[in-house]
């Protein structure tokens, strides 16, 4: 029939939503049960009957998924306004309908008041309407049921944002601590360093670029290779030996600002930053002459780091000096700073071509143009490049062209960041064939960065 259907209907929507919703049923005549279980045959929901109050709370308490109460008022020992009010301490969410045989505007308040009852209807009931009122309550408990869920879930959330906030707040730290550490390990040997032999001296700003090194973002040997380029340049422009070694310290040096940088940066080119981050990254030349200038006898050197990415037409920073306000060992070493990235490449013809097409570009933007002859004088001497060669260099290889010995100059990490090969490690037979494993599993277009020598 069509209520049947309809009946059915309504059945397959709840159960859709998951376990059938009971009702219970308390009422202490037999006859009144079985009436109301007929009734809600087709419903194919669980019911529930008791024949007093104390039976009806007994069965609440074991069955949790009660979400309809439908109770007589007037019953023995305990009256149904009576029952509905503990049962609201039992099943606080229940929805709940009072039935009675007799008009009480009393015993409805109540009902109401006390039981918080969601329906009040007499005896005799009329059958679609009790249904389509059982129905409403079923869809009300539904509801609030799915908001106490959503409510649990979002509480549950809340939670878990804070313990991953509380994590994070702990990583933050970590790292400011191990920042602390470095920048007071770079301040101690900087005290140290102006004391002692020249050898000694040398020794100890190799130790202050190799604890830069260990950064996240920075290119291992790139220090020394902007050094090598600065000390040719200098020497092709016959500076004096006090001016050569104020460059070549400061090449050395010229990235030491960027220890307090964050990771989060400085893997990042200055075009993918953000606003914030691009402020963060260019302090480091302020930070960097600050540490240095904190040194005596190097004040000079920390002059010279700070303006080093100055450009000519007054577009860098930090002050946006032009032209020949920029100091001249900044000019240089901004250009060796740029021809560091073609250093190993210098032996190949087109490669020195394509550096000196590239620095010529950017002459009089970037660049002191005057200072071009220099460079291209010192492109042109075999000698003179292959000085520069010398010193180890990074490589960029297919991990299939590693080879046992080699050592590593960057993280070799998964496609999700996990550290599989550490910056420093030297290559054996047992880390190639793991690698050779993974990159079968997972084929990408990745590379591999050791470092090597021009004469290997």
């Amino acid at each position: 029939t069509k209520k049947r259907a309809n009946r059915m209907e309504s059945v397959a929507h709840d159960t859709a939503q998951g376990v059938p919703i009971a009702v219970l049923l308390v009422d202490d005549e037999e006859n009144v049960l079985k009436a109301l279980r007929r009734l809600l045959l087709d419903e194919e929901c669980e019911v529930f009957s008791a024949t007093s109050g104390r039976e009806g709370l007994e069965i609440l308490k074991e069955n949790r998924n009660v979400g309809v109460i439908i109770s007589d008022q007037r019953m023995p020992e305990m009256t149904g306004v009576d029952f509905l009010e503990r049962a609201r301490r039992v099943a606080p969410y229940a929805m709940k309908i009072m039935l009675t045989g007799y008009a009480d505007v009393h015993a409805t308040a109540d009902a109401i008041n006390k039981g918080r009852a969601h329906r009040y209807m007499t005896k005799p009931w009329d059958d679609e309407e009790l249904l389509e009122v059982v129905r409403s309550a079923v869809n009300t408990y539904r509801l609030i049921q799915n908001n106490r869920e959503q409510e649990d879930a979002d509480k549950e959330e809340r939670k878990h944002h804070r313990e991953l906030n509380l994590k994070l707040q702990q990583l933050v730290e970590q790292q400011q601590e191990q920042l602390k550490e470095k920048d007071a390990k770079l301040k101690r040997l900087l005290l140290g360093s102006t004391s002692g032999s020249p050898p000694a001296f040398r020794k100890t700003l190799l130790q202050i670029v190799e604890l830069l090194e260990t950064r996240e973002g920075v290119a291992g040997g790139h220090a020394r290779f902007v050094a090598s380029i600065a000390t040719e340049l200098c020497r092709e422009m016959g500076l004096t030996p006090g001016e050569l070694e104020t460059v070549a310290l400061a090449s050395l040096l010229h990235d030491i600002g960027k220890i307090s940088c964050p990771d989060s940066v400085l893997v990042k080119r200055p075009d993918e930053m953000s606003e914030e981050e691009l402020i963060e990254y260019q302090l480091h030349s302020i930070r960097a002459q600050r540490t240095i200038d904190s040194i005596e006898g190097l004040n000079g050197v920390g002059v010279l780091v700070r303006h080093h990415h100055e450009a000519f037409d007054g577009s860098g920073f930090p002050d946006g000096l032009k032209g020949d306000r920029i100091p001249l060992g900044s000019r240089i070493l901004a250009m060796s700073d740029y021809a560091s990235r073609f250093v190993h490449f210098l032996k190949d013809e087109k490669e020195t071509e394509r550096l000196s097409s590239a620095v010529q570009s950017r002459l009089g933007k970037q660049f002191d143009p005057q200072l071009y002859p220099y460079l291209k004088n010192l492109l042109r001497d075999e000698t003179s490049r292959r000085s520069l060669t010398l010193l180890r260099y990074v490589k960029e290889l297919a991990p299939e062209d590693l080879a046992d010995g080699m050592e590593l100059a960057m993280d070799i990490r998964t496609e999700t960041g996990i550290l599989m090969l550490k910056r420093g490690m030297r290559m054996n037979p047992g880390s190639l064939k793991a690698l050779e494993q993974y990159y079968q599993q997972k084929p990408a277009n990745r590379a591999a960065f050791v470092y090597v020598q021009d004469d290997r």
